[in-house]
């Protein structure tokens, strides 16, 4: 249920509640408890929401497309939203120093500093539907920059926050960027493993297999998942880095994009 559904189905209670038989009968106390229940749960989600936007309103300009930045860092991914004409409205880091310079840089975005498992999508996108959700997950553990230093089972499974952001509120399309190998998720070799050099280590053998089973979660949620390696110097950027670009559209949004393409 979107926030402005719920302020807007539980305030009238007020005055149900105010009105009502005040002679302490059963029923009204059992509707004071409730309300007051209610009450909290409406100032938490205010809570959440932050302050007003820019332009001093709490829900923005509601003719804009949603776009939720996740991981989003000093802003580079932000950035290229609003090359691309679009606006930030809700951005998710866990270091403070992070938020603290997209913030500059993004005045109008509402930021949440904490992880971004924590953060509820609809509060995030403020009880409206997301357009766009966007994120670069941390990629260190996936790149062969890292060299046969140990991985991290933790960090390599950040981007199981899109399924929960899929799952919960159905964005009408998703974009994550990472590393080319990105698409060789899987299982590591265990710690106590009998060949220390191993530890930590991709299963060669497995190689993939998280990858594939992530794919089907979208999949299985009504997405088609479309990937591809890119090359920053092909888009203006001074280095060769091959990064894997991937986007889900919802498949019923997919037909309606390609129907009306025929159309036209």
């Amino acid at each position: 249920m979107s926030a402005g559904a719920l302020v807007l189905r539980t305030v009238p209670r007020v005055i149900r509640v105010c009105t009502a038989d005040g002679a302490g009968s059963v029923w009204s106390h059992r509707r004071k408890r409730r309300w007051k229940r209610r009450s909290r749960l409406i100032l938490t989600s205010f809570r959440f929401l932050g302050a007003p936007m820019a332009d001093g309103s709490l829900w923005g300009d509601l003719r804009r497309p949603v776009v939720v930045d996740l991981f989003c860092g000093a802003g580079g991914t932000s950035l290229g939203v609003e090359m691309a004409g679009l606006e930030v409205q809700a951005a998710v880091n866990h270091w403070p120093y992070a938020i603290s310079v997209h913030s500059k840089n993004h005045p109008n975005t509402l930021h949440f500093t904490e992880d971004v498992f924590d953060v509820e999508p609809w509060i995030a996108a403020r009880g409206r539907q997301i357009d766009l959700l966007v994120g670069s997950p941390d990629c260190t553990h996936f790149s062969v920059a890292k060299g046969g230093a140990p991985r991290d089972s933790g960090r390599r499974a950040l981007a199981d926050v899109f399924v929960k952001w899929a799952t919960q509120v159905r964005p009408a399309r998703i974009i994550l960027e990472n590393v080319k190998e990105f698409t060789t998720w899987g299982p590591l070799y265990p710690e106590d493993y009998p060949i220390e050099k191993l530890r930590g280590q991709p299963i060669p053998e497995r190689k993939g297999e998280y990858f594939r089973a992530w794919v089907q979660d979208l999949e299985d949620l009504g997405y088609r998942v479309e990937w591809r390696v890119l090359t920053a110097c092909d888009y203006g950027t001074p280095q060769r880095r091959n990064q894997r670009i991937r986007q889900s559209l919802p498949e019923l949004l997919l037909q309606h994009v390609m129907s009306c393409r025929k159309k036209s």
